[in-house]
């Protein structure tokens, strides 16, 4: 439905991250479009994108229990002991060292791989500033490459 009220003649940006995301599957010919894309690569140092994290999913983080079963789901993926700090940072709501752990040590290689299979981007950006007056700039710098 998002993707009606689409304007074909303007550029859409769009994070392109898989084909699906979590039991979602990406309409095929909007990820056949986003294959044949031009790819911008937007990186952000670890603790600015944790801190960003730690805010912008507030609702997760504000239930412990959540944040605790989602750590579960990846205890097939990594060692009992990394599953455990994990959930000892999540206990002692250490959240911003949580995202920053999750990401270093899970999402980030996860995403290096899946990347090793893509085309190079065409550009990079590097972020540096992820509070709301940041991206709201940032956001600017990205509509002015496209």
């Amino acid at each position: 439905a998002a993707l009606t009220v689409c304007d074909p003649a303007r550029p859409v940006v769009v994070e392109g991250e898989s084909s699906k995301i979590g039991n979602i599957l990406i309409p095929p010919a909007l990820w056949q479009a986003m294959q044949a894309a031009r790819r911008i690569e937007v990186t952000a140092p670890l603790a600015e994108r944790a801190r960003y994290l730690a805010r912008a999913y507030g609702d997760i983080v504000d239930d412990a229990k959540r944040v605790s079963a989602l750590i579960e789901r990846l205890a097939g993926l990594h060692s009992a002991e990394r599953i455990a700090a994990w959930q000892q940072r999540a206990a002692e709501g250490q959240m911003i060292d949580l995202a920053a752990a999750l990401m270093e040590e899970h999402y980030d290689p996860a995403y290096r791989r899946h990347r090793a299979r893509l085309p190079v981007a065409d550009q990079q950006l590097a972020l540096h500033d992820l509070s709301p007056a940041g991206v709201e700039r940032h956001a600017r710098d990205i509509a002015a490459l496209i």
